[in-house]
């Protein structure tokens, strides 16, 4: 009688506990479903925010945690205004020499005297932290390059192979284009300009959700 009651307490504790998981992973998922949908409706309200799948995220994804989808909002709102405040406050160098005339005389001369280069545009950039959700990260954008010349009367002819990434932690910038560019100040100096997203894992109160921070930047070299 004593073995039969073991098992039966046995039993009835898997039994048990086999339901208190289920009904916990229930939960969870229905908690995570509830954070996905408050973001992704967030997300309309806004340009730079894309929802995704958590399972797209690849291993090693930094992770920003918040207390709630509200916390998250504010956060991402600050964001926006620092880097609208950022992009008002950048210099823009209008491009003076892309007529037709002036790159049919580079092309002429570019055949036999054209030497070939490669760079590296370096900056720090407010980005998007784990650990304290902003702070500045260096970004770079790698480009090889033709020109004519030399010293002073250096100047550019083509630009090839833009590449861009984020270094120190989090490496998580992915470049979506190609990269475009035109020359400024009698081809002696470049403008750069690419896109892409940072790629993240948000979690909300042990929820986590996937995400893509959209973001572009337009850079210059010189001579």
């Amino acid at each position: 009688m004593k073995k039969v009651g073991i098992a039966l307490v046995l039993s009835t504790v898997v039994a048990f506990g086999t339901i208190g998981t289920s009904t916990s992973a229930a939960t969870n998922q229905s908690q995570t479903e509830n954070v996905k949908e408050e973001i992704q409706n967030f997300s309309a309200e806004t340009d730079n925010l894309e929802v995704i799948n958590k399972e797209d995220l690849p291993e090693g994804t930094p992770i920003i945690n918040f207390d709630s989808v509200e916390d998250f909002k504010k956060a991402v709102k600050e964001m926006e205004t620092l880097k609208a405040e950022e992009n008002t406050n950048e210099t823009n160098i209008d491009n003076t020499d892309t007529s037709s005339s002036n790159l049919n005389k580079i092309m002429m001369t570019a055949a036999a005297t054209t030497k070939s280069g490669s760079a590296t545009i370096k900056w720090y950039e407010i980005s998007w932290n784990p650990l304290n959700f902003k702070y500045d990260t260096q970004m770079y954008i790698d480009f090889d390059y033709k020109y004519t010349g030399s010293g002073s009367k250096k100047k550019f002819s083509k630009v090839t192979d833009i590449q861009s990434g984020n270094g120190g932690f989090p490496m998580n910038w992915n470049q979506t284009t190609k990269g475009t560019y035109n020359f400024y100040d009698s081809n002696r100096g470049v403008k750069i300009s690419i896109k892409g997203y940072y790629l993240l894992g948000v979690n909300v109160g042990g929820q986590t959700v996937g995400t893509k921070f959209h973001d572009g930047f337009t850079k210059s070299y010189h001579f």
